[in-house]
């Protein structure tokens, strides 16, 4: 690939002198890293700014720049802060070019020696390496490509070998452009700095592409949840059956057969209606059997209640993400696109792709405030369970768990000695048979105990024993269920909010 034109040796000698009037009376006031390999330095010089950008990227810049950068999203890399212990407050000497060798070192001074920082951009090497007074080499931006030029922290750095280049003509930029540009006082480096608005189409294409792939994300989502919602919904259509079995094997309790694996019920009232099979399980007498099958109709009547209009604002959503997508497909404005992705999605983040860069910011648990402020921690998986019960929680939490149905392990985070825990309790048991199975229910139990009553089952993730447990009768129609799930947020950690 070609090399930039700003990259050309005459322009970097004009970047070179223009800067170097700066000379012994400039001091590098900011220092942050706003990419894997570009370093952004404030230097200051008798009440001016100015930002040096170094980048060794694949379009490689040395100049100053009047635009903000954006630091990096990630924890601040171990570079960044080699650089600010080093060369905070140092003041500049100059900047030496070597087109050649296609790398230049700016050299600063520091009450510790002398310090330089080498920016290398070619295609193998691109890398910025920060170098002690004696040429040893302190550290870099990137360390793997030291070891595949056969360098090493701590030991004396090469230059890279030479290379043949050609002058690259600068576009036609004219004098009445630079004479308004902020930095008119530096002309090569104002040129340089109003080239990169045409380096930024292909960004803003950039924008276009990544603003499509978070709307078509959550365009699969709304999908996935549209197909899962139809399918409870064709489910629920049993409900009227299992009703009419249950209300039938009531009518004729007594008569009915125990050990069995199906009951062909007959309408006791209606002898020309139509015979009803149903599977029961032969494990338990006919009362259980029955109680089951009501149970089993007033999940799907709910199903049915609840999915319904779940399902209609599902398929609206996914029309108007249709709409959206194409919408930004016959668009090359990426601000707006922008705006209009922000204001349908929300505060949605965008979907990290590629290698991680940092910690995953997945949030194992919910977290939901009580009425009184206390602090409710909810598990979304198996292992998330586990985790949060056997990691996260102290010794004097509450657990809560519904009673006899699959569902999230609850956190009661309990702080100092309450004189009394019952209305947290409750409203932790609210959200504990919220997710769970039996969320369906009027009423549902939950079993709760202190958190150092709790065992882990071997070999069975997010299984658990209780001791001393007790149970709180709840009932899912309580009006302070809606307020509590008005509250929730992400919780990475026991006491912290949403990260």
């Amino acid at each position: 690939m070609a090399q930039p034109w700003w990259i050309s040796p005459s322009a970097l000698t004009a970047l070179a002198r223009e800067l170097n009037s700066w000379a012994s009376s400039a001091r590098i006031q900011k220092i942050y890293q706003a990419g894997a390999r570009t370093v952004v330095l404030d230097l200051h010089h008798h009440g001016v700014t100015a930002s040096l950008l170094m980048r060794a990227e694949d379009v490689p810049r040395l100049s100053l720049t009047s635009g903000k950068h954006t630091r990096a999203e990630t924890e601040p890399p171990a570079f960044q802060g080699l650089l600010r212990k080093h060369l905070a407050n140092a003041r500049y000497r100059e900047l030496s070019v070597e087109p050649a060798r296609r790398s230049a070192s700016l050299v600063v001074d520091t009450l510790q020696g002398t310090r330089t920082l080498v920016m290398e951009w070619s295609r193998d090497s691109a890398n910025l390496i920060l170098l002690h007074e004696g040429g040893k080499i302190l550290g870099a931006a990137q360390p793997a490509l030291l070891t595949a030029r056969g360098l090493k922290v701590g030991k004396p750095y090469t230059p890279p070998p030479e290379h043949a280049v050609e002058d690259v003509a600068a576009p036609e930029i004219t004098a009445q452009q630079i004479s308004t540009h902020p930095l008119s006082a530096w002309p090569t480096h104002a040129a340089v700095d109003l080239a990169q608005q045409e380096v930024q189409a292909p960004k803003e294409r950039g924008a276009l592409v990544q603003a499509r792939r978070r709307v078509k994300a959550e365009l699969d989502r709304v999908t996935r949840l549209v197909r899962a919602l139809e399918g409870d919904l064709s489910r629920a259509d049993e409900a009227v059956t299992l009703r009419t079995a249950a209300e039938r094997a009531k009518a004729q309790l007594r008569d009915l057969p125990r050990g069995e694996p199906t009951w062909n019920l007959r309408d006791p009232y209606d002898p020309s209606a139509a015979e009803i099979t149903v599977k029961v399980d032969p494990a338990l007498g006919p009362h259980e059997n029955m109680e089951r099958l009501f149970h089993k109709a007033r999940r799907l009547e709910s199903t049915r209640k609840h999915a319904t209009p779940r399902l209609a604002e599902s398929r609206e959503r996914a029309e108007v993400l249709r709409a959206l997508i194409a919408e930004i497909d016959a668009s090359q404005d990426a601000a707006a696109v922008e705006a209009r992705v922000a204001e349908v999605l929300g505060g949605k983040p965008a979907p990290q792709t590629g290698k991680k860069a940092g910690p995953s910011r997945r949030m194992p648990f919910r977290a939901f405030q009580t009425s009184q402020g206390w602090r409710v921690l909810c598990g979304k998986t198996s292992a998330d369970n586990d985790t949060l019960t056997h990691r996260t929680a102290r010794g004097n939490d509450i657990f809560l768990h519904a009673r006899d149905a699959h569902g999230a392990h609850v956190i009661l985070v309990v702080e100092g000695k309450p004189e009394s825990l019952d209305g947290p309790i409750g409203e932790a048991a609210l959200i504990a048979a919220h997710f769970s199975e039996s969320r369906g229910e009027a009423v549902v139990d939950v079993r709760w105990t202190e958190v150092k009553h709790v065992r882990k089952v071997p070999g069975r993730v997010g299984m658990v024993t209780l001791a001393k447990e007790r149970v709180r009768r709840v009932r899912t129609t309580d009006p302070k269920l809606a307020a509590l799930l008005q509250t929730e947020t992400g919780a990475e950690t026991r006491l912290g909010g949403s990260a």
